[in-house]
């Protein structure tokens, strides 16, 4: 089943067909979310204070920013950031603002021209919860002491980020040396490097919290407004291989927030990890698999029945497979000697059965 991540089988069954319900649940759900949110042409708003008396220039903000979604690709990657939260309970995403060139069609005088502008445009990247680390008693993110986000990063984009400027020029020694909690079914590193393949990524630490003041003097300009009450200030760090700083700066947002969202699609009161549709609908799945294994395992017998014979009326070394055209040679009648043992019918009652198991996944909210 999808976001099970692995194949379960009990003891005497022989079948090993999953069914689709949990899958079907967990794709219907994420769509009736996106729907909600995307269905309408307008699909955020921006308020404006109520103060302000001109209104109209939020909406313009509102209209250029909802441009800059759509160039910057937000909307798929909200998509993954809803499945991520129906799979496994918590749907995390990192906003991003980088310069990017921009392409619009403008007017001139011999026609229509292309205008290449260079400015900031905000995205936004889907984090699997695998990779992502917050502080195990925080119930929010901007109440946490730190949170982070962790992944494989190739060394080639390291090395662009430091010609640019925005990495320090320090050399990143070694290979990766990270125990990432990666799901079933993926490879983690250390099996990647027992295969004997080259690893030509940098470990990637991204750190949002707070950091001791004592260890900012000299390294990172903060001001003095930027220290809180117990001498931490908020920083974004970036960490290479868990050895090497690559960018130290206090967090330049204009509120101080972290650029991590997050929702909950089960909330579970006071934690920050969520309940999904798949750890809901996991005993259901098993109850339904188990059903369809029954099922298709009686069938088996009841197609191919298991035979009862005489083994002093048969001939030596006979052949009990059972198959259409086929003689039997027994020493007196094929009656008296030979007998399919059947060890019942299927009961009409389990497809009623499954069809109930398979409506509890479906009408997942």
């Amino acid at each position: 089943s999808r976001g099970l991540g692995y194949v379960y089988k009990r003891q005497g069954e022989r079948s090993r067909i999953i069914a689709p319900a949990l899958s079907q649940a967990i794709d219907s759900t994420a769509a009736t979310i996106e729907d909600a949110i995307f269905g309408r042409d307008q699909w955020f708003d921006a308020v404006d204070d109520r103060q302000d008396q001109q209104t109209g220039d939020i909406e313009q903000a509102r209209l250029s920013l909802e441009q800059d979604f759509d160039v910057a690709g937000v909307p798929e990657q909200m998509a993954q950031v809803i499945l991520n939260g129906c799979l496994y309970g918590t749907g995390i995403g990192k906003i991003n603002i980088t310069r990017r060139e921009v392409k619009t069609v403008a007017p001139g005088p011999q026609g229509p021209t292309v205008k290449t502008e260079v400015r900031p445009v905000a995205t936004l990247d889907a984090i699997p919860p695998w990779e992502f680390v917050i502080d195990t008693q925080a119930r929010d993110l901007q109440s946490a002491l730190f949170c982070a986000h962790e992944t494989n990063v190739p060394r080639n984009v390291v090395w662009t980020k430091q010609k640019q400027g925005i990495y320090r020029h320090v050399m990143v020694s070694g290979n990766n040396t990270s125990k990432q909690p990666f799901p079933a079914g993926i490879a983690s590193t250390e099996q990647t490097r027992a295969h004997g393949e080259f690893d030509g990524s940098v470990w990637v630490t991204e750190y949002y919290g707070l950091v001791p003041q004592n260890l900012l003097k000299g390294k990172v300009d903060f001001k003095p407004e930027d220290v809180q009450g117990n001498g931490m200030v908020e920083c974004i760090v970036t960490i290479g291989n868990e050895s090497e700083v690559l960018r130290a700066q206090v967090n330049p947002f204009l509120m101080k927030d972290r650029p991590i969202i997050a929702y909950q699609h089960d909330v579970v009161p006071g934690k920050f990890w969520g309940r999904g549709v798949a750890e809901k609908g996991w005993n259901a799945q098993r109850a339904l698999d188990a059903e369809l294994r029954a099922r298709m395992d009686a069938l088996g017998l009841l197609t191919s029945p298991m035979m009862g014979a005489d083994i002093t009326r048969l001939p030596r070394n006979p052949d009990m497979r059972v198959r259409p055209g086929k003689v039997w040679l027994t020493r007196g009648r094929p009656s008296e000697v030979l007998e399919p043992i059947i060890l019942g019918n299927i009961d009409p009652q389990t497809f009623n059965q499954s069809s109930e198991l398979s409506l509890i996944h479906i009408s997942e909210p």
